[in-house]
């Protein structure tokens, strides 16, 4: 955590405060990357079908939160109603396609390799590391949730404000 904040101001309203985020330097990112590549010792392990359950249930929290995420947009992003429903649509379809796209791929994947007498083979997609992502401004969440593969804890970084812990 830290002690330095950034003020979340609504782009259409520049008097009305949103709200506070915490302002990561370049340590507390390092740091947030080196926990990332630890935790993906063992993530990496998770079979894909448990991984993409993670992007559903991801995906369903945003599907009964809609209203309320897609009213921060408004607020945060300064979307309109429209923009903003279709950009939190927009995350759950990106969520609910990866998810729905790993496990076929995985399943393809076991079928794919041809057995021969007297050879084991084996085919399996892993997942290959840690990323970061750094969405354009005008897409708040759709960008951020598809390619952060449901991780319960995002970061958004900003161009000119260094990281800020995300929603």
């Amino acid at each position: 955590m830290t002690e330095d904040f950034i003020t979340s101001i609504n782009p259409s309203n520049k008097d009305q405060v949103v709200g506070y985020v915490s302002k990561a330097d370049t340590n507390l990112a390092a740091g947030a990357v080196q926990a990332a590549h630890q935790a993906f010792q063992s993530w990496s392990r998770v079979p894909a079908e448990v991984r993409a359950g993670y992007l559903f249930k991801t995906a369903a929290t945003l599907r009964r939160r809609k209203h309320e995420i897609s009213s921060w947009v408004m607020l945060e992003a300064g979307k309109s109603a429209a923009e903003a429903d279709g950009e939190t649509a927009e995350a759950i379809d990106f969520l609910e396609y990866c998810g729905r796209q790993a496990i076929p791929l995985t399943q393809r994947a076991r079928e794919a390799v041809v057995p021969m007498p007297g050879e084991w083979n084996h085919l399996d997609y892993i997942p290959l590391g840690v990323g970061v992502v750094i969405p354009p401004w005008n897409f708040p969440i759709a960008i951020k949730h598809a390619s952060q593969l449901a991780r319960r804890r995002w970061w958004r970084c900003q161009w000119t404000d260094g990281c800020v812990d995300g929603f």
